[in-house]
């Protein structure tokens, strides 16, 4: 029971409980979560940043790249916007450290932020950020989101999981999803309105 619009180019906020429904929403996308009745239409490419991130093994770069070809300015952005800059700096062979499968030899939040760059650095239309700022200190989310989400991703069409209220105020769309049925969509004050509360 999901009948929803969204926006290009906008950044909407996906929140509900644990179990409500919000991974398979964004998976609905992906191809991962077989849609058994009505429709689903977007245009444009993909970048799917998961709560778990899959981490390859092979150099930082190349996780980054993802079989992408190296645009130096791009790459550089991405890595500066995803507050990587000082962890390379700790790696001895800095970006062609080798990585272990899985990040074995990074930390949660290391992954976090990788993946969030290989997402940025692929330049989609179309970004799902499943929860990618619980996975880091509030500091380095604040950065993530001022500089990934409202900075170098601006523009484009994102759909966010989170559970940070400072965050999903500042969205221009939020859709409360519960037990799978969306509830409501709209701004902070729009929800209010109809009663129903992120």
């Amino acid at each position: 029971e999901i009948n929803l619009e969204i926006k290009k180019g906008s950044l909407n906020a996906l929140v509900g409980t644990d179990g409500s429904g919000k991974t398979s929403f964004l998976m609905s996308f992906t191809g991962e979560m077989p849609k058994v009745t009505g429709s689903l239409r977007y245009k444009g490419s993909i970048a799917y940043v998961e709560q778990e991130p899959t981490i390859f093994g092979g150099t930082f770069k190349e996780n980054v790249l993802f079989g992408k070809p190296y645009d130096e300015a791009r790459y550089k952005q991405a890595i500066e916007a995803c507050n990587l800059v000082n962890d390379l700096r700790l790696f001895s062979k800095g970006d062609d450290a080798e990585i272990v499968s899985g990040g074995l030899n990074l930390s949660g939040g290391q992954r976090a932020r990788l993946a969030f760059a290989r997402a940025v650095y692929a330049d989609a239309d179309i970004y799902l950020l499943d929860d990618p700022l619980s996975a880091v200190d509030p500091k380095v989310a604040r950065s993530l989101y001022k500089n990934a989400i409202d900075g170098v991703l601006k523009g484009k069409t994102i759909i966010l999981v989170t559970h940070q209220v400072d965050f999903v105020k500042t969205c221009e769309n939020i859709i409360v999803i519960e037990h799978g049925k969306v509830l409501g969509s709209g701004t902070l004050d729009e929800l209010s309105a109809k009663g129903v509360h992120p």
